[in-house]
């Protein structure tokens, strides 16, 4: 799975870039087989201002995956004429959280998702979850991903189960940069946390909205 079809897809930034290591959860908020497909969700949509004029299908994962399942695919106005391969994409599922929703990217161990689950859904193959959350608006919704230095502070805080490894330092002034950041709490725990903390504090302010295509368009 192309982590730069992450980042345009849902507007977050690189997953480990500059200092910013984007937290892995050992376990989703609801097990992907009990996951729901909120149909308001699917659609064409396109990121405001990004070159090449990108859109990015929403659309029910199908038969071979759970019912809630969505693919992710990005496509563009100008394909480059020399590619081989397939346009890329990705599954996940939705969990809701008030008016907005959760979405659990799978990962894999080898972070090849497009691939390993090209036949359908192999839960065995996957290492743990990227978490986005996903805020409507009037135009499309907007995202956000986990909150890196809150959820670093509650695992140190003793407050939220996981593990958090730093690289080595160069030199003993160096601010300590995060290699690893690891939720190990299971779903039920992660509930619970995000009841007794306001959800918001788990996740970034949205960086960038996706607006919906209108129909005449997306049909085009």
């Amino acid at each position: 799975m192309s982590l730069r079809l992450i980042c345009l897809c849902l507007a977050v930034v690189a997953f480990s870039s500059a200092g910013c290591t984007i937290p892995r959860f050992q376990h989703p908020l609801v097990a992907p087989e009990d996951s729901k497909l909120p149909t308001e969700m699917l659609g064409v949509y396109e990121k405001p201002g990004e070159d090449g004029n990108p859109s990015i299908l929403v659309e029910s994962a199908g038969d071979r995956f759970p019912a809630g399942f969505v693919r992710v695919t990005e496509s563009r106005a100008a394909p480059d004429p020399s590619a081989k391969s397939p346009p890329e994409s990705f599954v996940g599922f939705f969990h809701p959280q008030g008016v907005n929703y959760v979405f659990h990217i799978p990962l894999t161990k080898t972070n090849q998702q497009q691939q390993e689950f090209a036949t359908g859904w192999k839960p065995e193959l996957v290492v743990g979850y990227f978490l986005v959350r996903l805020r409507p608006t009037k135009e499309g919704f907007a995202v956000g991903h986990a909150n890196s230095e809150f959820v670093i502070n509650e695992i140190q805080g003793g407050r939220l189960p996981g593990i958090v490894e730093f690289h080595a330092k160069s030199k003993p002034s160096d601010v300590p940069v995060p290699r690893r950041i690891e939720v190990t709490a299971s779903g039920q725990e992660l509930k619970a946390f995000m009841a007794r903390h306001a959800a918001n504090e788990l996740f970034k302010d949205e960086l960038v909205s996706l607006r919906r295509r209108p129909q005449a368009a997306a049909d085009e």
